[in-house]
């Protein structure tokens, strides 16, 4: 009996290591990007390595926000004082990657709810051949098609605008939202739908009036995982971006690397890191309840 206890405790300890080690490895790369952001250059590679944050602990953030140094002017030999040309775009990139991706969410549904609820009550010749071609096109990787798309893109005249790169991002996002949105579409018992149409009920206002409140959970779940997307692309904003016009906050953030060959600041571009993931976190903690609603949803089915 006391080996069979024995035994169990040991496992449970084993599973306890084994989780421990799971988070530390997941959470180590975001801890010390945010450890980062707080401190200078020479704080972070000073030893022994340094805690508390720089002083004044927010100059990383001022710089990204205010576009100089906390109290410092520019000197050309104070490496310091200096701040990447970049940095000063990156409150108006942060307005560029919000309308992308309120505007990319707001396209995908409208289109993709309507195309769903087709796919989940209607029968028509090729419906499974339509189906799967999208889901073909979806496992696509972008790699392999952006020479065409720049071409096309350049050929409509959306080069280095936010219309083009919504226009792109909504053809890459419909075919997953379709898949989602179908599953939910499915679930909702056709009775309802019945007994409406007997009650003199349009297709047009079945739609809207019962179908789609009943479905809210699943839009809100495609349209966070839209979203969430849409604000890490990076190779379509990259491609069909050339000014600050047009350019998202995940293309100025990787041009701030390397951007100075002699000095790159490590607490600035971690400052800006941090920026970046702070809305998807956002709406990730406050949406989790339908996340997980939808995520095990999906797996059941």
């Amino acid at each position: 009996m006391a080996t069979i206890r024995a035994g169990r405790l040991l496992r449970k300890g084993l599973l306890v290591l084994a989780a421990t080690l799971l988070l530390a490895y997941i959470l180590f790369p975001f801890a010390w990007t945010l450890a980062s952001s707080f401190q200078t250059n020479e704080q972070l590679f000073q030893y022994p390595p340094r805690i508390k944050p720089a002083d004044p602990w927010f100059t990383n953030y001022y710089a990204v926000f205010a576009g100089k140094r906390y109290g410092q002017e520019y000197q050309p030999n104070l490496a310091a004082t200096w701040i990447p040309p970049f940095v000063l775009w990156i409150p108006r990139v942060m307005v560029n990657t919000f309308a992308v991706g309120f505007a990319t969410v707001f396209l995908t549904i409208g289109l993709g709810a309507p195309a769903a609820y087709a796919f989940a009550r209607f029968d028509f010749r090729g419906k499974g051949t339509v189906l799967g071609g999208t889901l073909v096109i979806r496992s696509v990787p972008i790699v392999a098609i952006l020479i065409p798309l720049f071409v096309l893109m350049k050929a409509l005249g959306l080069i280095d605008s936010l219309l083009g790169i919504v226009v792109v991002l909504t053809a890459l996002e419909l075919p997953f939202a379709i898949w989602i949105l179908r599953e939910y579409f499915s679930a909702i018992p056709l009775e309802l739908e019945d007994a409406a149409r007997i009650d003199g009920c349009s297709r047009f206002m079945l739609l809207v009036r019962i179908v789609m409140p009943l479905a809210v959970p699943g839009l809100i779940v495609t349209a966070i995982i839209v979203f969430m997307t849409t604000w890490s692309a990076f190779l379509v904003p990259l491609i069909l971006a050339k000014t600050q016009n047009s350019m998202t906050l995940q293309v100025v953030a990787a041009m701030l690397v390397g951007e100075r060959d002699v000095y790159t600041d490590y607490g600035l571009i971690n400052a800006v890191a941090v920026v970046s993931i702070i809305p998807p976190m956002v709406l990730a903690l406050i949406f989790q309840r339908y996340i997980m609603s939808g995520m095990f949803k999906g797996a059941i089915r």
